[in-house]
């Protein structure tokens, strides 16, 4: 198995700064963190100062809605087109 075979790393919010989440932070790989799996640990990316905007980091609140999200990243879809709310449309004019 080699990162070529891992489409996403799936893990509770709380457990970030392992060697899976820091691999995948090097290599590109999306990460999913699931905010209702809380844990003893207590280590977010804000806790640990990672900077998360423009990274491949999503949050979720459940492993059902991480599921989902697997989903439309195996497919393609863009995930902001997914997400509520929706940005306004601007109407154009001709």
């Amino acid at each position: 198995m080699s990162v070529e075979n891992v489409s996403a790393v799936v893990m509770p919010e709380t457990t970030v700064g392992n060697i899976p989440f820091l691999a995948s932070l090097d290599q590109g790989v999306p990460i999913i963190l699931v905010k209702d799996n809380p844990t003893k640990y207590d280590i977010t990316p804000e806790r640990l100062q990672i900077e998360t905007q423009g990274r491949k980091i999503y949050r979720v609140n459940s492993y059902m809605e991480a599921a989902g999200l697997l989903l439309a990243l195996r497919n393609g879809i863009a995930v902001e087109s997914i997400t509520r709310p929706l940005p306004q449309i601007e109407p154009i004019f001709l």
